[in-house]
């Protein structure tokens, strides 16, 4: 919108120097009004630009740049770059979001502080920020240069939904349970905040979920319309990220004046009790409000969560495998002794590699660029322990997908190196894999195939580096994806995050 600022009467006349503030003088303002542009929200899309080698690219201006974008009403429209920012790896952070930032993110953000990437920003209308998808394209006119950005954003509405879109009972028991469990088919669209309290009674559980002031549109909560409608939802999980218990529960009442008034400073709360009898490390929230079909979801760790450095029971049991294999046998390709390892965990974990995980299209033959899908959830692993073995009616990838084939996961860490030297990575994968060392390409296994063995050398000096492994898993039965290192005059070993330190803001809790 705009607003135009009309000067008084007095203030359009012209005077000489010196005189009053009144009567000084001035263009005739009266004539051409100014007009001052006011904007209600920015947009910020992160892009990762690389050339015919897949190196980086860090020096691209505003103006070898173009961003366009398709709203709902399915026009395209230029927008202008207001500020193009370089965030080179592991050297500076993202820009923070506000409320009035939406931030297009490479996947999940488990690449944002480990690939060099621009943050491109410019700022839409309250006209032009129309309630659901925009679609985005970002171009260049340079020749060689591969852009990889978020395909488009989500903007939430404040509609009401009408009866003929309100589900039955069971159909709204299964979104939540999948979105509590798994992850939301639909857009999170509405913010929560979570956190733990404790209570005098160690057994018990209990939190408290709010959704803060800036965000109560989004629920339908409004000075003029006070009523809520909420569905909330929980599940549990297990150190292997395994769903123990699914719980549902639902808020249908008016807000007095005055809380209200409380919500609209501080936000409204709700607090959440689990049954005292289990004890999960990790905990998924789900509250959607059923007048507009707004969703939010939150996963928060319990004071039984993992310590530090510490493996999943699954990653225990692969790591204990591993090394009664290395007593018995030399090489690396040995038979699974059954479904074991994992991909990773859904908790946080402190200088773990963090992975962005993806459902596929069937029919893929080779790995995706992940920056342009949308993600389905994140893991976060210390090693990349999954020997061959056969997948198919596992579950899938626990508390985040039930695919079983065509999905993919995109790792991302660094990883500090003391002694300097050649080292020698080698990838175990069924499908395909590929693995990038300061975003150069060490190991090659892509394409679909049986288990295959890849391996690669990169000179590193002391410091810290990064670390990006895609992966991806086609038709069925089988994966595998292992990673090994060999150090400079040392032995074949499974690579460990653990053993090359940790740094704040990758996997951090």
């Amino acid at each position: 919108m705009c607003a135009c600022i009309l000067p008084l009467a007095s203030e359009a006349q012209n005077s000489a120097p010196g005189t009053t503030p009144t009567e000084q003088a001035g263009p005739d303002i009266t004539q051409v009004p100014i007009v001052l542009k006011v904007t209600t929200r920015e947009v910020i899309v992160d892009v990762v630009a690389s050339d015919r080698r897949d190196e980086s690219v860090p020096n691209l201006q505003a103006s070898e740049l173009a961003v366009f974008e398709t709203g709902p009403d399915h026009q395209r429209k230029q927008q202008r770059i207001t500020s193009i920012r370089y965030v080179a790896p592991l050297s500076e952070m993202s820009q923070p979001s506000t409320p009035a930032t939406l931030h297009v993110r490479l996947g999940s953000g488990c690449a944002e502080d480990t690939t060099g990437h621009y943050e491109l920003t410019y700022h839409v209308s309250t006209d032009e920020l129309r309630d659901g998808e925009h679609s985005l394209l970002v171009t260049t006119p340079l020749p060689g240069i591969r852009l990889n950005y978020g395909l488009h954003y989500h903007v939430a509405s404040i509609a009401k939904l009408t009866p003929s879109t309100q589900e039955p009972e069971s159909v709204a028991e299964a979104r939540l349970l999948q979105a509590a469990c798994f992850h939301s088919n639909e857009p999170l669209s509405l913010p929560l905040l979570v956190h733990f309290v404790e209570t005098q009674d160690a057994n018990d559980l209990r939190f408290q979920i709010t959704i803060p002031p800036a965000a109560l549109p989004l629920a339908s909560i409004a000075v003029d319309s006070r009523d809520i409608h909420l569905q909330y939802a929980a599940c549990s999980f297990d150190q292997n990220g395994r769903a123990l218990h699914f719980m549902h529960s639902s808020e249908n009442r008016t807000l007095r004046s005055s809380e209200y008034v409380e919500a609209s400073v501080h936000g409204f709360p709700s607090f959440v009790e689990l049954p005292g009898t289990e004890h999960p490390p990790a905990v998924r929230f789900v509250v959607r409000d059923t007048q507009t079909g707004n969703i939010g979801s939150a996963l928060i760790k319990t004071p039984y969560a993992l310590k530090a450095g510490q493996l999943t029971p699954e990653e225990a049991a692969a790591e204990q495998s591993w090394n009664e294999h290395q007593t018995t046998r030399t090489d690396i390709n040995f038979p699974p002794l059954g479904p074991i390892g994992s991909f990773g965990s859904i908790e946080p974990r402190a200088g773990a590699m963090c992975a962005d995980v993806y459902e596929l299209p069937a029919g893929m033959s080779r790995l995706p660029k992940y920056w342009s899908l949308d993600s389905v959830g994140s893991l976060y692993a210390y090693v990349l322990n999954v020997p061959h073995q056969q997948f198919w009616k596992t579950g899938g990838i626990p508390g985040v997908t039930r695919a079983t084939e065509w999905f993919g996961i995109d790792y991302h860490g660094a990883f500090q190196v003391k002694e300097p030297g050649a080292y020698e990575f080698t990838v175990l994968a069924d499908d395909g894999a590929k693995l990038y060392i300061d975003d150069e390409l060490v190991v090659d296994a892509d394409n679909l195939h049986n288990l295959e063995t890849a391996s690669g050398k990169v000179t590193l000096q002391p410091g810290w580096h990064t670390l990006h492994l895609p992966y991806f898993q086609g038709p069925p039965n089988a994966v595998a994806l292992q990673l090994f290192v060999k150090k400079p005059g040392g032995s074949r070993e499974l690579f460990d995050m653990r053993e090359f330190g940790s740094t704040p803001g990758v996997g951090q809790e």
